[in-house]
Protein backbone atom coordinates (compact mmCIF):
# COMPACT_ATOMS: atom_id res chain seq x y z
CA UNK A 1 0.00 0.00 0.00
CA UNK A 2 2.93 2.44 0.85
CA UNK A 3 4.81 2.05 -2.57
CA UNK A 4 1.20 2.35 -4.28
CA UNK A 5 0.89 5.65 -2.49
CA UNK A 6 4.48 6.47 -3.34
CA UNK A 7 3.63 5.74 -7.16
CA UNK A 8 0.97 8.12 -6.92
CA UNK A 9 2.49 10.74 -5.13
CA UNK A 10 4.88 10.92 -8.12
CA UNK A 11 2.96 10.45 -10.88
CA UNK A 12 0.88 13.62 -9.14
CA UNK A 13 4.06 15.54 -8.56
CA UNK A 14 4.75 14.99 -12.40
CA UNK A 15 1.26 15.91 -13.96
CA UNK A 16 1.31 18.92 -11.71
CA UNK A 17 4.54 19.45 -13.29
CA UNK A 18 3.04 19.40 -16.90
CA UNK A 19 0.76 21.98 -15.52
CA UNK A 20 3.31 24.35 -14.57
CA UNK A 21 6.28 23.79 -16.54
CA UNK A 22 7.77 27.32 -15.74
CA UNK A 23 8.38 26.36 -11.81
CA UNK A 24 10.55 23.31 -10.27
CA UNK A 25 7.33 21.18 -8.59
CA UNK A 26 9.96 18.18 -8.65
CA UNK A 27 13.10 18.37 -6.54
CA UNK A 28 16.44 16.83 -6.18
CA UNK A 29 16.37 13.86 -4.30
CA UNK A 30 18.01 13.61 -0.70
CA UNK A 31 20.68 11.86 -0.13
CA UNK A 32 19.76 11.45 3.36
CA UNK A 33 17.03 12.10 5.31
CA UNK A 34 17.62 15.74 7.47
CA UNK A 35 16.70 15.90 11.16
CA UNK A 36 15.75 19.63 12.07
CA UNK A 37 16.21 19.56 15.56
CA UNK A 38 16.08 23.79 15.64
CA UNK A 39 12.73 25.47 15.36
CA UNK A 40 12.50 27.94 12.52
CA UNK A 41 14.31 31.53 12.96
CA UNK A 42 13.05 33.63 9.84
CA UNK A 43 16.68 35.43 10.02
CA UNK A 44 18.73 32.38 8.85
CA UNK A 45 16.21 31.86 6.03
CA UNK A 46 17.62 33.05 2.63
CA UNK A 47 15.00 35.79 0.91
CA UNK A 48 14.59 36.64 -2.43
CA UNK A 49 17.73 39.24 -2.50
CA UNK A 50 20.07 36.32 -1.21
CA UNK A 51 18.51 34.35 -3.55
CA UNK A 52 19.41 36.46 -6.31
CA UNK A 53 22.88 37.24 -5.42
CA UNK A 54 23.72 33.40 -5.27
CA UNK A 55 22.16 32.85 -8.56
CA UNK A 56 23.38 35.79 -10.53
CA UNK A 57 26.74 34.74 -9.32
CA UNK A 58 26.66 30.88 -10.37
CA UNK A 59 25.46 32.39 -13.57
CA UNK A 60 28.34 34.97 -14.10
CA UNK A 61 30.92 31.93 -13.37
CA UNK A 62 29.13 30.20 -16.38
CA UNK A 63 29.70 32.87 -18.49
CA UNK A 64 33.52 32.39 -17.51
CA UNK A 65 33.79 29.36 -17.66
CA UNK A 66 34.38 28.62 -14.17
CA UNK A 67 32.24 25.36 -12.84
CA UNK A 68 31.59 25.55 -8.80
CA UNK A 69 31.56 21.71 -8.94
CA UNK A 70 33.88 20.99 -6.14
CA UNK A 71 32.09 21.02 -3.24
CA UNK A 72 33.79 20.46 -0.01
CA UNK A 73 31.58 20.32 3.62
CA UNK A 74 33.41 21.71 6.67
CA UNK A 75 32.48 20.29 9.92
CA UNK A 76 33.03 23.00 12.16
CA UNK A 77 31.59 21.18 15.24
CA UNK A 78 34.80 18.82 15.12
CA UNK A 79 37.00 21.96 15.12
CA UNK A 80 35.66 23.10 18.48
CA UNK A 81 33.28 25.72 16.83
CA UNK A 82 30.18 26.93 18.87
CA UNK A 83 28.99 29.74 18.01
CA UNK A 84 27.88 31.19 14.39
CA UNK A 85 30.89 34.14 14.86
CA UNK A 86 33.30 31.86 15.36
CA UNK A 87 31.76 29.44 12.06
CA UNK A 88 32.25 32.16 9.72
CA UNK A 89 35.67 33.08 11.14
CA UNK A 90 36.90 29.49 10.40
CA UNK A 91 35.29 29.63 7.13
CA UNK A 92 36.99 32.98 5.86
CA UNK A 93 40.43 31.23 7.33
CA UNK A 94 40.07 28.09 5.61
CA UNK A 95 39.01 30.45 1.86
CA UNK A 96 41.87 32.47 2.48
CA UNK A 97 44.58 29.33 2.76
CA UNK A 98 42.59 28.26 -0.34
CA UNK A 99 43.02 31.25 -2.04
CA UNK A 100 46.60 31.71 -1.59
CA UNK A 101 46.85 27.72 -2.56
CA UNK A 102 45.09 27.86 -5.98
CA UNK A 103 45.39 31.47 -6.59
CA UNK A 104 48.91 32.45 -6.00
CA UNK A 105 50.51 29.13 -6.32
CA UNK A 106 48.56 27.90 -9.56
CA UNK A 107 46.79 31.29 -10.71
CA UNK A 108 43.43 30.01 -10.73
CA UNK A 109 40.91 32.33 -10.19
CA UNK A 110 38.96 31.89 -6.49
CA UNK A 111 35.25 31.81 -6.97
CA UNK A 112 32.78 30.53 -5.02
CA UNK A 113 29.71 30.33 -2.71
CA UNK A 114 29.31 28.56 0.54
CA UNK A 115 26.46 28.22 3.39
CA UNK A 116 26.50 27.85 7.01
CA UNK A 117 23.98 26.05 8.72
CA UNK A 118 23.60 24.53 12.31
CA UNK A 119 22.59 21.02 11.97
CA UNK A 120 22.07 18.13 14.33
CA UNK A 121 25.75 18.08 14.66
CA UNK A 122 26.59 21.60 15.22
CA UNK A 123 27.54 24.31 12.40
CA UNK A 124 28.93 22.97 9.40
CA UNK A 125 29.24 24.53 5.65
CA UNK A 126 28.92 23.89 2.36
CA UNK A 127 31.46 25.48 0.26
CA UNK A 128 30.78 25.16 -3.61
CA UNK A 129 34.21 25.93 -4.96
CA UNK A 130 35.76 26.15 -8.46
CA UNK A 131 38.91 24.07 -9.08
CA UNK A 132 40.01 23.15 -12.59
CA UNK A 133 39.47 19.46 -13.41
CA UNK A 134 41.86 17.41 -15.34
CA UNK A 135 43.66 19.81 -17.74
CA UNK A 136 46.16 18.82 -20.38
CA UNK A 137 49.20 21.72 -20.27
CA UNK A 138 51.92 21.89 -21.96
CA UNK A 139 53.06 18.99 -24.33
CA UNK A 140 50.03 17.47 -23.10
CA UNK A 141 50.89 16.87 -20.08
CA UNK A 142 47.84 15.87 -18.13
CA UNK A 143 47.10 17.73 -14.53
CA UNK A 144 44.75 16.33 -12.01
CA UNK A 145 44.05 19.97 -10.26
CA UNK A 146 41.24 18.29 -8.52
CA UNK A 147 43.61 15.16 -7.19
CA UNK A 148 46.18 17.65 -5.83
CA UNK A 149 43.49 19.65 -4.13
CA UNK A 150 41.47 16.81 -1.86
CA UNK A 151 44.86 15.71 -0.52
CA UNK A 152 45.49 19.68 0.40
CA UNK A 153 42.44 20.16 1.84
CA UNK A 154 42.63 16.40 3.96
CA UNK A 155 45.64 17.85 5.43
CA UNK A 156 44.27 21.45 6.45
CA UNK A 157 43.42 20.66 10.07
CA UNK A 158 46.78 19.03 10.30
CA UNK A 159 48.26 22.27 9.13
CA UNK A 160 46.14 24.87 11.39
CA UNK A 161 45.38 22.60 14.61
CA UNK A 162 48.54 20.71 15.04
CA UNK A 163 46.63 17.49 14.50
CA UNK A 164 44.45 15.71 12.17
CA UNK A 165 40.76 15.46 12.95
CA UNK A 166 39.13 13.12 10.96
CA UNK A 167 36.12 13.68 8.96
CA UNK A 168 36.40 17.78 9.44
CA UNK A 169 37.01 18.85 5.81
CA UNK A 170 35.20 16.25 3.42
CA UNK A 171 36.29 17.55 -0.23
CA UNK A 172 34.40 15.98 -3.47
CA UNK A 173 34.48 16.84 -6.57
CA UNK A 174 33.83 14.77 -10.90
CA UNK A 175 37.41 13.86 -12.15
CA UNK A 176 35.83 16.32 -15.28
CA UNK A 177 34.02 19.45 -15.19
CA UNK A 178 30.67 19.60 -14.61
CA UNK A 179 27.95 22.05 -15.50
CA UNK A 180 25.14 19.67 -14.39
CA UNK A 181 26.80 19.27 -10.59
CA UNK A 182 27.51 22.81 -10.69
CA UNK A 183 24.12 23.58 -10.65
CA UNK A 184 23.30 20.76 -8.55
CA UNK A 185 25.54 22.20 -6.28
CA UNK A 186 24.55 25.52 -6.49
CA UNK A 187 20.89 24.43 -5.39
CA UNK A 188 21.98 22.63 -2.56
CA UNK A 189 23.32 25.27 -0.92
CA UNK A 190 20.53 27.52 -1.69
CA UNK A 191 17.98 24.66 0.30
CA UNK A 192 17.27 26.96 3.68
CA UNK A 193 15.13 28.87 1.86
CA UNK A 194 12.09 31.46 3.50
CA UNK A 195 8.99 29.50 2.11
CA UNK A 196 6.58 32.48 2.51
CA UNK A 197 8.51 34.78 0.28
CA UNK A 198 6.73 35.28 -2.85
CA UNK A 199 8.75 36.22 -6.36
CA UNK A 200 6.37 37.16 -8.48
CA UNK A 201 2.23 37.65 -7.76
CA UNK A 202 -0.38 35.72 -9.00
CA UNK A 203 -1.99 38.46 -10.95
CA UNK A 204 1.05 39.08 -12.88
CA UNK A 205 1.39 34.84 -14.08
CA UNK A 206 -0.31 32.99 -16.91
CA UNK A 207 -2.88 30.44 -14.90
CA UNK A 208 -3.41 32.68 -11.94
CA UNK A 209 -0.84 31.22 -9.21
CA UNK A 210 1.49 32.76 -7.35
CA UNK A 211 5.47 31.68 -8.04
CA UNK A 212 6.89 31.59 -4.17
CA UNK A 213 10.94 31.66 -4.02
CA UNK A 214 11.18 27.76 -3.10
CA UNK A 215 9.18 27.16 -7.28
CA UNK A 216 12.61 28.53 -8.51
CA UNK A 217 14.92 26.32 -6.43
CA UNK A 218 15.57 23.13 -7.10
CA UNK A 219 16.82 21.31 -3.68
CA UNK A 220 14.20 20.33 -1.35
CA UNK A 221 13.68 22.72 1.97
CA UNK A 222 15.66 22.19 4.44
CA UNK A 223 15.35 23.79 7.97
CA UNK A 224 19.20 25.21 8.35
CA UNK A 225 18.90 25.99 12.39
CA UNK A 226 19.81 29.02 13.89
CA UNK A 227 22.35 30.70 12.21
CA UNK A 228 22.91 34.63 13.87
CA UNK A 229 24.46 36.40 10.85
CA UNK A 230 23.49 38.99 8.38
CA UNK A 231 24.43 36.80 5.86
CA UNK A 232 25.17 33.20 6.40
CA UNK A 233 24.97 32.52 2.50
CA UNK A 234 27.98 34.30 0.95
CA UNK A 235 29.33 34.74 -2.81
CA UNK A 236 33.33 35.59 -3.63
CA UNK A 237 34.80 39.28 -4.56
CA UNK A 238 35.36 37.05 -8.03
CA UNK A 239 31.61 36.70 -8.35
CA UNK A 240 29.91 39.59 -6.81
CA UNK A 241 28.56 42.85 -7.42
CA UNK A 242 31.54 44.89 -8.32
CA UNK A 243 32.90 42.35 -10.71
CA UNK A 244 29.64 41.59 -12.17
CA UNK A 245 29.54 45.36 -12.45
CA UNK A 246 33.07 45.62 -14.41
CA UNK A 247 32.31 42.37 -16.74
CA UNK A 248 34.48 39.94 -15.99
CA UNK A 249 36.07 38.49 -12.43
CA UNK A 250 39.71 39.47 -11.43
CA UNK A 251 42.63 38.97 -13.78
CA UNK A 252 40.61 37.75 -16.77
CA UNK A 253 39.88 42.06 -17.66
CA UNK A 254 42.13 41.78 -20.43
CA UNK A 255 38.90 39.47 -22.39
CA UNK A 256 37.26 42.21 -22.22
CA UNK A 257 36.80 44.81 -25.34
CA UNK A 258 40.22 47.28 -25.26
CA UNK A 259 40.30 50.42 -25.38
CA UNK A 260 43.25 52.93 -26.13
CA UNK A 261 44.75 54.23 -22.63
CA UNK A 262 45.42 57.78 -24.11
CA UNK A 263 47.44 59.05 -20.91
CA UNK A 264 50.46 56.64 -22.56
CA UNK A 265 50.20 58.60 -25.64
CA UNK A 266 52.88 61.64 -25.27
CA UNK A 267 52.28 63.65 -28.69
CA UNK A 268 54.64 66.09 -27.41
CA UNK A 269 57.66 63.26 -26.69
CA UNK A 270 60.66 63.95 -29.31
CA UNK A 271 62.90 60.97 -28.50
CA UNK A 272 61.84 57.34 -29.63
CA UNK A 273 60.67 55.09 -26.60
CA UNK A 274 62.91 52.20 -25.59
CA UNK A 275 62.35 48.92 -25.59
CA UNK A 276 62.01 48.17 -21.56
CA UNK A 277 59.16 51.35 -21.95
CA UNK A 278 57.38 49.73 -25.00
CA UNK A 279 57.13 46.61 -23.16
CA UNK A 280 55.94 47.99 -19.80
CA UNK A 281 53.45 50.89 -20.84
CA UNK A 282 49.69 50.02 -20.63
CA UNK A 283 48.78 50.36 -23.96
CA UNK A 284 44.93 49.62 -23.69
CA UNK A 285 42.13 49.23 -20.92
CA UNK A 286 39.73 47.12 -20.71
CA UNK A 287 36.26 48.33 -21.45
CA UNK A 288 33.74 48.13 -18.40
CA UNK A 289 30.79 45.41 -19.93
CA UNK A 290 28.21 44.85 -17.05
CA UNK A 291 26.84 41.84 -16.29
CA UNK A 292 23.37 40.96 -16.08
CA UNK A 293 22.24 38.22 -14.61
CA UNK A 294 18.45 36.59 -15.90
CA UNK A 295 16.75 37.09 -12.28
CA UNK A 296 18.59 40.93 -12.15
CA UNK A 297 16.47 41.37 -15.75
CA UNK A 298 13.20 40.09 -13.87
CA UNK A 299 13.18 36.30 -15.50
CA UNK A 300 10.88 34.45 -12.64
CA UNK A 301 10.49 31.44 -15.21
CA UNK A 302 12.69 28.22 -13.91
CA UNK A 303 13.20 27.19 -17.32
CA UNK A 304 15.40 30.45 -18.63
CA UNK A 305 16.94 30.43 -14.98
CA UNK A 306 18.84 27.45 -15.03
CA UNK A 307 20.20 25.68 -18.17
CA UNK A 308 18.05 22.86 -20.32
CA UNK A 309 20.14 20.04 -19.32
CA UNK A 310 19.24 21.07 -15.44
CA UNK A 311 15.62 21.89 -16.15
CA UNK A 312 15.39 18.00 -17.76
CA UNK A 313 17.36 16.39 -14.81
CA UNK A 314 15.46 17.69 -12.11
CA UNK A 315 12.30 17.69 -13.72
CA UNK A 316 11.98 14.99 -16.33
CA UNK A 317 10.65 17.00 -19.01
CA UNK A 318 11.56 19.30 -21.58
CA UNK A 319 11.52 22.66 -20.77
CA UNK A 320 10.00 23.82 -23.63
CA UNK A 321 7.14 21.82 -25.56
CA UNK A 322 4.06 23.21 -26.78
CA UNK A 323 2.78 19.79 -27.37
CA UNK A 324 2.84 18.71 -23.75
CA UNK A 325 2.22 21.54 -21.96
CA UNK A 326 -0.27 23.30 -24.12
CA UNK A 327 1.49 26.47 -23.52
CA UNK A 328 0.99 29.06 -26.27
CA UNK A 329 1.42 32.40 -24.08
CA UNK A 330 3.47 35.10 -25.40
CA UNK A 331 5.53 35.05 -22.13
CA UNK A 332 6.55 31.33 -22.97
CA UNK A 333 7.02 32.35 -26.73
CA UNK A 334 9.20 34.99 -25.55
CA UNK A 335 10.84 32.91 -23.46
CA UNK A 336 11.81 30.75 -26.12
CA UNK A 337 13.49 33.26 -28.38
CA UNK A 338 15.69 34.47 -25.18
CA UNK A 339 17.05 31.12 -24.64
CA UNK A 340 17.74 30.63 -27.94
CA UNK A 341 19.81 33.79 -28.47
CA UNK A 342 21.80 34.04 -24.69
CA UNK A 343 25.42 32.89 -25.28
CA UNK A 344 25.59 32.05 -21.83
CA UNK A 345 22.95 29.08 -22.39
CA UNK A 346 24.38 28.05 -25.47
CA UNK A 347 27.51 26.96 -23.40
CA UNK A 348 24.92 24.18 -21.87
CA UNK A 349 24.18 22.81 -25.07
CA UNK A 350 20.36 24.11 -25.09
CA UNK A 351 18.01 21.68 -27.51
CA UNK A 352 16.64 24.57 -28.94
CA UNK A 353 19.66 26.22 -30.76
Amino acid sequence: MYLEDGDMYLRELSREQRRRPDVLVQKLRRRRAAHDLHPLQPASLMNAESFGQVHSAAEFAARWKLPLDTMITIDLARMGVATAQGAASEVRRFLKCSNDYLSGQRKIPAAWIYAIENGAGGFHAHIAMHVPGVTPTFKNIVVDFRAHFREWARGYTGRQFGKHIPRAIYPRAPKQESWLRHWINVSYLLKGYDRSVIVRDGRNCVDGRAIYLGDLIAAPFVNPGIVDLTNRVRVSHSLGPAQRAIGSPPGLEYCLPQKPNWAAFDINRSTPLSLNERLNTVWTLPTETPFQSRWEAGFRDARMLYPSEFYRFVTKQEPFNSALTGETSCESLFCQLAAMADPIFQDHHNPLI
